[in-house]
């Protein structure tokens, strides 16, 4: 069992503490923030002066130092720090990602299954196939929806080398026929013929009654219809199938 040295640890945080504060301390004198770590998933975009900027996901947007191999337009996930005012881009000071690493972006469906050595894999619907080890609690034979890092030359399936997803995110991916019916707030939800009813983010300008194809991302606790919180679909696709019915009314606590 390993054993914690009480001491030590109150050593290593005033020391954590110390450290904190000159880095404030400067911060304060020289008017800049300090550094900080940064990690997500974006695009790569054209900036000011032909300069490439990431703009993250979560709204982040900055120089970035290393593109690797990676074009504007590219879907990447990448992690470094944060610089404040840096002149990355000559003439254009400002928020840049420094000391950075880089890598493709996987976004996709597929079905979780085992792979060699009974490590966890996903195959895409893509035809690509990938080692997974954070699965989101999903077991093997699950549909999924994953957006992660691509690491190449991965050894999460150790002897195995190959092509591995880290930093995963992963959805429960619903797929299958029903019908548009009336839910709570005059929201519209599917009451899929598998069961269940889920409310959706997309109806398309498909009214209560028409039968549809719905493909999208299973979500709990969803406030799509607020205030009503329930299971949602969100980035769907739907698509009208021949049948109509008569659409009933679905009752739900609130």
């Amino acid at each position: 069992m390993r054993r914690f040295d009480g001491a030590r640890l109150t050593a290593l945080g005033t020391l954590s503490l110390l450290a904190f504060t000159a880095v404030a301390a400067t911060s304060v004198r020289t008017g800049t923030p300090p550094e900080t770590h940064y990690e997500g998933a974006g695009t790569l975009t054209h900036g000011p002066a032909s300069c490439t900027s990431f703009s993250g996901d979560d709204g982040t947007t900055m120089f970035i130092e290393n593109i690797g191999d990676f074009f504007v337009g590219d879907r990447v996930y990448v992690s470094g720090t944060v610089a404040h005012n840096a002149e990355l881009c000559f003439a254009h000071a400002g928020l840049t990602l420094e000391d950075n690493e880089i890598m493709a972006l996987f976004e996709g469906v597929g079905t979780i299954g085992w792979g060699p050595q009974t490590c966890l894999h996903l195959m895409a619907d893509s035809g690509e196939g990938f080692f997974i080890r954070d699965t989101g609690g999903f077991l093997p034979g699950s549909r999924v929806y994953v957006v992660a890092a691509v690491q190449e030359d991965s050894q999460m399936c150790w002897p195995r080398i190959g092509t591995g997803l880290i930093n995963t995110t992963v959805w429960e991916f619903f797929e299958g026929s029903g019908t548009l019916v009336f839910g709570p707030q005059g929201c519209t939800g599917l009451l899929a013929d598998a069961g269940g009813v889920f409310m959706l983010e997309n109806t398309d300008g498909l009214l209560p009654g028409r039968r549809v194809y719905v493909t999208g991302l299973v979500v709990e606790d969803s406030d799509l219809c607020w205030p009503y919180v329930g299971t949602s679909l969100h980035d769907n696709t739907i698509e009208p199938l021949r049948f109509y019915s008569v659409a009933p009314t679905i009752r739900m606590e609130k």
